[in-house]
């Protein structure tokens, strides 16, 4: 989870009785080093999470200190990431600097115990905040203002999801590139199935976002795919892949199929569906991943490769998702 160092280290100070504010970008135009929704925990003598460092950063920290010690909730801030603040981003950033209180820890546990994708609801006004956590996800963050009908009082409202970047991968192949990659995937925003059909292959360490599993029929891995999920397939054995991939390739859920080969492979799927009179299409399929790397054998350096194709797949099927989604209007 993206947000979970900045949330557990709030989650702590609160229990812990130590004050702390929380930093979130809550909106950007042009270039910034962040995107809207990122956050940062903040206290007297400490801090988790980035909002994109420099300037930007040390000065959102110093405000968070001084609204540490002032009688004031939240403030509005608006900075431009020019020559004042000695950045040359060009954009413009607006960040709500909040101070945390007793009340908060119930969102945090909520979003630090939540697997699946939420959002989270901030609403703002002179002298209070009130913060809750949706089941209905949101793709991006979405920062709104409009004034109150009865007191005519200026008010904000911040959704912002609560896992983003997320996405689902069903990873088959528990061989050396899958040993190589799983590291890699352990540090983002994403939930593993890792499959392989012989046992004891998978490596001994655990992560929290990482399940093994031994599937003598690894197509059946597909059936319960969440909707948007991405379908990565490099097992030890050609003949397998085809049957995997082909399984990926039929099934709505999966957004995109990653097929560990060559243009050769490819090719050979393709005549292998032709002959079956398969009417599949395999305009999801990404094969060969990283046709600019096609040098690269290692597996340390391959799995890079990898994840950087898994993540650009990721964006792309979180802006279809997105683009089927209701506007969000300011």
């Amino acid at each position: 989870m993206r947000h979970a160092a900045t949330w557990e280290m709030a989650q702590r100070a609160l229990l812990d009785g130590v004050p702390v504010v929380l930093v979130t970008v809550a909106e950007i135009k042009g270039s910034a080093p962040r995107e809207a929704g990122a956050c940062m925990c903040v206290s007297a003598n400490t801090q988790a999470g980035t909002i994109g460092g420099g300037t930007l950063e040390y000065k959102a920290i110093a405000t968070a200190r001084e609204l540490l010690l002032s009688k004031t909730r939240w403030i509005h801030q608006q900075l431009g990431l020019g020559p004042a603040l000695g950045q040359c981003c060009g954009g413009r950033v607006e960040l709500i600097i909040e101070r945390l209180e007793e009340k908060d820890l119930l969102w945090l546990e909520q979003c630090l115990a939540k697997e699946q994708a939420g959002t989270l609801v901030s609403n703002y006004k002179v002298g209070s905040r009130e913060k809750s956590v949706l089941a209905s996800r949101s793709v991006q963050a979405c920062f709104r203002s409009h004034r109150d009908t009865l007191d005519h009082t200026e008010q904000w409202q911040l959704e912002q999801p609560t896992h983003p970047g997320h996405f689902h991968l069903l990873l088959f192949g528990a061989g050396h590139l899958g040993k190589a990659i799983v590291p890699l995937l352990a540090t983002l925003p994403c939930s593993v199935r890792w499959i392989d059909s012989r046992e004891n292959t998978f490596s001994t360490d655990e992560y929290k976002n990482i399940q093994n599993e031994w599937l003598e029929a690894p197509t059946l891995a597909l059936r319960d795919a969440p909707a948007g999920s991405l379908a990565l397939v490099m097992t030890h054995n050609h003949a397998l892949d085809f049957e995997i991939t082909t399984a990926a390739l039929a099934h709505a859920n999966i957004a995109w199929v990653g097929l560990i080969g060559s243009d050769s492979k490819r090719r050979q799927l393709e005549r292998q569906l032709h002959k079956q009179q398969n009417p599949l299409s395999t305009d999801r399929l990404e094969c060969p991943i990283g046709q600019r790397h096609a040098d690269l054998r290692d597996p340390a350096e391959l799995a890079i490769v990898l994840t950087a194709a898994l993540l650009t797949a990721r964006t792309a099927s979180n802006s279809q998702t997105l683009r089927e989604a209701t506007t969000c209007l300011k």
